[in-house]
């Protein structure tokens, strides 16, 4: 992963983004560590965050505060893959995006 870049003239704020590669009915299920936003670039992907579902399709985008949890982070396809631009807004000294769950934990058993 590469480094945050900081956010010239918001002291101690960085910003990262990164491809997310959902492969057919991929799953991920962690906690947001700092701001995020969305955008499928191509794909579909199903998520649940707190009490909130949300399908997104190609060209969608949405945000998530820090601390949300996933309960659903997938990829909608049974076939194709699903491919997310994630963007991350976080203190510049934290080298964490995301941190699993119980749940995350619990699916890996």
């Amino acid at each position: 992963m590469q480094a945050p870049d900081a956010i010239p003239k918001i002291l101690g704020k960085s910003l990262i983004a990164l491809e997310v590669d959902y492969v057919r009915r991929g799953l991920r299920a962690p906690r947001q560590v700092g701001f995020h936003l969305r955008y499928v670039i191509s794909g579909a992907i199903e998520s649940k965050v707190n009490d909130g579902y949300a399908p997104l399709s190609c060209s969608e985008s949405w945000y998530e505060p820090p601390g949300v949890i996933h309960s659903i982070s997938r990829n909608a396809s049974k076939t194709e893959p699903a491919k997310p631009l994630a963007v991350f807004v976080l203190d510049t000294n934290d080298n964490t995006l995301t941190m699993p769950t119980k749940y995350a934990l619990d699916s890996l058993r």
